[in-house]
């Protein structure tokens, strides 16, 4: 895809985003990804292609979040693992 129709259906799903009420998805310790499958779950089939976040990343999504609620804070975990290889 080149970068004219990428941004053109980035801009596109933001506007989509845009005219929907998101209140709902938005509870305390839900993870984003969770929220967008979610709101791809619950808008199946009134977007093209039938998915919303083509373009549009978590960070992305979590950036447009922090815009339209500003009272909205994230918080980031990061897990670190232990793999002790076989000697």
């Amino acid at each position: 895809m080149d970068y004219e129709k990428f941004t053109k259906m980035q801009n596109d799903e933001f506007e989509f985003l845009d005219s929907i009420d998101l209140d709902k998805y938005l509870i305390n310790n839900k993870e984003v990804y969770d929220i967008m499958q979610e709101i791809e779950k619950d808008y199946k089939g009134k977007f093209y292609d039938s998915f919303i976040f083509n373009c549009i990343s978590c960070d992305e999504f979590i950036d447009y979040i922090q815009k339209r609620y500003p009272k909205i804070t994230f918080r980031e975990v990061i897990n670190n693992y232990v793999y002790r290889m076989e000697e």
